[in-house]
C-alpha cells in the first residue's frame, strides 16, 4: 500500500514539475561565460545608466525593466535591443508578490509580455521582482507561458551590502561558468560595483553573455560529466569557514525565530528536510527558500536506512524529493542527511545512481536534541569548530535559536565565514 501510494504522489508530482516552468540559478556550460542581469530600472533615465555603463565595458546583459515605467519610451527600449541586450518581463511594476493572487499576477505578465513582444523581447524570460516569489508566482507564470524560465541567478545580497566592495567579494565568492549576476539598479552599492563586478570577472577570465545565448550553450547529456557522490564530514576552505546546517522541522515559532536570527546576521544555510514535515508546512518551507537558503533531503518519515530494502530506501528518497517539487515548485539540492546519520554501502550506492552529489554528515554536533542550554551549547560547539566543520542542528531543538544567536558572533570573531553545503562543494 505504501508502494503504491508513493507512486501515486511522485506521478502528481512529476505532471506538476513537467507543466512547470523551469527555475534557473546558473546553467551548466563548458565555458568559462557568465550571464548579467539588470534589474529594477524603473525609469529611463535608471535604463539610459546601465546601457553607458555596459557600452564602456563592451558587455551585453539581460535587463528586466518595470514595463510601466518605460511604456512610452520604445525608442529607448529598441536602442537596447539593437545593441544585442535582452528584455525579459518583470511585470508591469515592481512589487512583492507573495499575497497576490496568481490571477492578477498573470495579467501583469501578459500586459507587460504584450509591450516587450512588441519590442522584440524575450518574454519567455521572466524574473520575479526582488528575486522573491511563492507558488502563487509560480501558478501564474506556467499558466501565462508553461515553457517559460523564471530567472533567479546568485544573491548579491544588495540589500544588505553597503559598499561597492563587499558587493564585489559577494559575487567573486559565487560566481562560477555558467553563473546568472544580478545587479539591482535601485542598490546604489550594486550600481557602484557593476564595473569593478565586470572588470573582476574579465580578469578571472569570463566572457559576458546575454541569457538566451547562455541557454545556447547548456551542455548537451553526453558533453555532461558524471555527477561526483561523496560522503562528507567537512570540507576545509581557502578562508576558515563553517557549514551550519539544520534537520528534520520543527513548529512556526521555532522556524520563524530561527530564520530571523539568520537573517540578520546574513546568513545562508543548508536545511536537510523530512518530506512529510515539507508537506505540511508549505509557508515555512516557501519562506526558507525565499530568505535564499537551500533545502537538501532527509527522507520522507525519518526511518533508520540500514533496516530498509533497497525499493524501501529508493521510495523514501523519492517520496521526500516528490514533495518538494509540489510545494515549492523546485528540485531540492542532490545533498542527502540519512536520518541518524545511520547509512550503508546500500544507500550510496542509490544516491550514486539517483545522481546525488552528496551524503552530508557533520563533523561537529550541537546535540541540541539532548536539552542542552543554548549558552553551553554556543561555547561548546564553538570549541570544536575548525575549518570546514559542518555542524549539526535540528529545527525542534528546545534551545538552538538561543545558541545559534550567541554562536554566530563568536565564530565571527574567530574569522569564520558562514557557507551552504553548496558554497563547500563548489570548488574541485
Amino acid at each position: 500500500m505504501k508502494l503504491f501510494v508513493l507512486s501515486i504522489i511522485w506521478m502528481i508530482c512529476f505532471i506538476h514539475s513537467v507543466a512547470a516552468a523551469a527555475i534557473v540559478d546558473q546553467i551548466t556550460v563548458n565555458e568559462k561565460i557568465v550571464a548579467l542581469t539588470i534589474e529594477n530600472a524603473q525609469d529611463p533615465d535608471s535604463v539610459a545608466q546601465a546601457l553607458r555603463l555596459l557600452q564602456e565595458q563592451g558587455v551585453r546583459a539581460t535587463f528586466f525593466v518595470p514595463a510601466k515605467a518605460v511604456a512610452g519610451n520604445e525608442t529607448l527600449l529598441r536602442t537596447l535591443i539593437s545593441q544585442g541586450h535582452d528584455l525579459g518581463n518583470y511585470g508591469m511594476e515592481p512589487q512583492y508578490w507573495g499575497d497576490t493572487p496568481s490571477a492578477v499576477i498573470k495579467q501583469q505578465l501578459v500586459s507587460a509580455g504584450d509591450i516587450i513582444e512588441k519590442l522584440g523581447g524575450k518574454t519567455q524570460l521572466i524574473k520575479p521582482a526582488f528575486g522573491y516569489y511563492e507558488e502563487n508566482f509560480l501558478q501564474a507564470v506556467t499558466a501565462y507561458r508553461p515553457s517559460a524560465t523564471v530567472i533567479r541567478g546568485i544573491d548579491t545580497d544588495d540589500w544588505m551590502l553597503t559598499t561597492p566592495q563587499a558587493v564585489v567579494q559577494q559575487v567573486l565568492s559565487l560566481a562560477g561558468n555558467g553563473a546568472i549576476i544580478n545587479v539591482n539598479m535601485q542598490a546604489k552599492a550594486a550600481v557602484a560595483a557593476l564595473p569593478s563586478i565586470i572588470s573582476a570577472m574579465k580578469g578571472a577570465g569570463y566572457q559576458f553573455v546575454t541569457i538566451t545565448e547562455l541557454q545556447g550553450k547548456v551542455k548537451k547529456p553526453e558533453e555532461q560529466e558524471p555527477v561526483p557522490y561523496r560522503v562528507l564530514y567537512s570540507r576545509p576552505l581557502p578562508l576558515p569557514s563553517v557549514a551550519l546546517t539544520f534537520d528534520d522541522g520543527g513548529n512556526d515559532k521555532q522556524v520563524n525565530a530561527l530564520l530571523a536570527v539568520l537573517k540578520e546576521n546574513n546568513i545562508k544555510s543548508t536545511f536537510f528536510l523530512l518530506g512529510n514535515w515539507i508537506a505540511a508546512n508549505p509557508q515555512l518551507v516557501n519562506r526558507i527558500l525565499a530568505e535564499g537558503h537551500e533545502i537538501g533531503n532527509h527522507s520522507y518519515s525519518h526511518p533508520q536506512f540500514t533496516r530498509l530494502s533497497k525499493s524501501e530506501i529508493e521510495e523514501e528518497i523519492k517520496a521526500c524529493e516528490n514533495a518538494l517539487i509540489q510545494v515549492a515548485g523546485q528540485p531540492l539540492k542532490r545533498y542527502f542527511r540519512p536520518p541518524y546519520g545511520d547509512y550503508n554501502n546500500t544507500t550510496s550506492a542509490i544516491l550514486r545512481d539517483l545522481g546525488y552529489r552528496a551524503l552530508v554528515m557533520w563533523n561537529v554536533d550541537s546535540r541540541d536534541w539532548y536539552g542542552i542550554g543554548g549558552a553551553l551549547m554556543a561555547e561548546t560547539v564553538a570549541r570544536q569548530v575548525t575549518n570546514g566543520s559542518i555542524v549539526l542542528f535540528h529545527l525542534h531543538g528546545a534551545n538552538t535559536v538561543s545558541a545559534i544567536g550567541q554562536l554566530i558572533p563568536t565564530l565571527r570573531e574567530q574569522g569564520y565565514q558562514f557557507v551552504t553545503i553548496s558554497e563547500m562543494l563548489k570548488n574541485p
